[in-house]
């Protein structure tokens, strides 16, 4: 039997690029690919990966390691360009992308997980990419671009933000100072770390060229978010080149209902009737089925030898759902055991059986799959199993729910007049608020015997506000 637990699994944030004197700023790392959801899990040990954060240092930046559990796997975030030579310059896929240097593209995120950098300008450069948020631009010709946002989870107990994109790098001379220069951009909410500001004249030093690269390096991303690196700063000094931030550290979070498992793992919370084990390095989830769940087994150890059973029933019989059983250890006579029972049999009633659901909906697509806020949206919902001998068509049993990363809250989408066509189809309404988050919700179908996979509705601004402010 399977048991379903929500997980969030986030990758290791991108490096960021660095830069010289008198260039553009370095590139900034986007985040690392973020996940949450749900997923059928049977007993056993399963290996959880945390993804490293891409080193930050000199040149164009690394992309950050994967975090897995079980089959999902966020892919690390993209590193930043080097603005410190060439041109054109991209910045490097991953989760979410990192960010171009010196006219470069900015690099793209993976479906699903993350989001783009954000584009250059003139001399500043984008930020990296968040979970959340594509990288923020570069605007006109003295500021680089902020990284873009995380998204928020209350999977732990707490909200909190992850997956924040990087800053881009400032350039070789702040802007009030003769010769003009780049502001850098800050770090996207959820970890990403700011841009390197804006460098100084150089005092021809190694020493101070030393000194002066610490201080105008861009800042790394925040362990254990999947934050994006900041990107070094074009600082002016004359020797070497200005440090970039490193991307920070995945992190993954399993969470399940207090009581229906036994498990080992991580650093172990509880909070609201669930269990939480965090994971901020690699190592092993181990669980077994809690005994609540093995009624068959509690129910053929508590009858005493002297039990009689009708002769066309075997020991092995099995129960049929609808047995009813009293805390006195009566079965009714729907069950395959005659009523005969021994008095000192004695059947705890929390190991009753029950309908046990053992295929789980599986949700392939939904369509449309976008919305604007303050609308109504119906959308169809297709994959197998949404009905069941215990929950047929067109029974409430079966739900539709729309979550935030791994928050039970909607943030300002509803959903409503749910319809369950047949075994493959279903059809609902989104209902989208006026001051409803951008941003992915996930969509699954739930009923009593589990839940779902995600698939991923985006909320977008209104077309109208997009023209007018275009």
């Amino acid at each position: 039997m399977s048991v379903t637990v929500d997980y969030l699994v986030i990758a290791g944030g991108g490096g960021a690029g660095s830069s010289d004197s008198a260039s553009d700023g370095g590139g900034a790392g986007g985040a690392g690919g973020y996940q949450g959801g749900a997923v059928a899990t049977s007993a056993g040990s399963y290996t959880v990966t945390i993804g490293a954060g891409g080193a930050g240092g000199e040149g164009l930046g690394p992309q950050g390691s994967s975090s897995t559990f079980s089959s999902i796997t966020s892919t690390g975030g993209g590193g930043g360009a080097a603005g410190g030579s060439g041109s054109l310059n991209p910045g490097g896929t991953g989760g979410s992308g990192g960010s171009g240097a010196r006219g470069g593209a900015a690099g793209s995120g993976t479906t699903n997980q993350g989001n783009a950098g954000g584009t250059v300008g003139i001399s500043g450069t984008g930020g990296g990419g968040g979970a959340g948020a594509v990288g923020g631009a570069a605007s006109g010709t003295n500021q680089s671009g902020n990284g873009g946002a995380g998204l928020t989870s209350g999977i732990s107990g707490a909200n909190i933000t992850r997956a924040g994109g990087g800053g881009g790098g400032g350039g070789s001379d702040y802007p009030s100072t003769v010769g003009g220069g780049v502001y850098a951009g800050a770090g996207g909410s959820g970890g990403g770390g700011d841009g390197g500001p804006g460098g100084v004249s150089s005092d021809g030093t190694a020493t101070g060229g030393s000194a002066m690269r610490a201080a105008h390096a861009g800042l790394p991303g925040t362990v254990n978010t999947g934050g994006g690196g900041g990107g070094g700063t074009a600082r002016g000094v004359s020797t070497g080149q200005s440090n970039s931030g490193a991307g920070g550290s995945g992190v993954v979070i399993i969470r399940y209902v207090t009581g229906t498992l036994t498990a080992t793992g991580g650093t172990i919370s509880t909070n609201s009737g669930y269990t939480i084990h965090t994971f901020n390095s690699t190592s092993t989830f181990i669980f077994s089925h809690s005994p609540s769940l093995s009624a068959s087994a509690s129910l053929s150890a508590s009858i005493s030898p002297s039990t009689s059973l009708s002769p066309s029933t075997s020991p092995s019989a099995s129960i049929s759902p609808s047995a009813s059983i009293s805390p006195s250890a009566s079965i009714s006579p729907s069950a395959s055991v005659s009523p005969s029972i021994s008095p000192s049999a004695s059947i705890s009633p929390s190991n009753s059986p029950s309908p046990s659901i053992s295929v789980l909906p599986v949700l392939s697509s939904i369509s449309p799959d976008r919305g604007e806020q303050e609308s109504r949206v119906p959308i169809t919902l297709t994959g197998t199993d949404f009905t069941s001998d215990y929950y047929p068509s067109g029974q409430l049993d079966i739900t539709v729910a729309a979550s935030t990363g791994s928050d039970p809250a909607a943030a300002g989408v509803t959903v409503e007049n749910v319809v369950v066509v047949n075994d493959t189809t279903m059809t609902c309404d989104l209902v989208i608020s006026q001051i409803a988050e951008i941003g992915y919700r996930n969509i699954r179908i739930t009923h009593t015997g589990g839940y779902s996979t995600n698939k991923h509705f985006w909320v977008g601004y209104p077309s109208d506000f997009l023209v007018f402010f275009g």
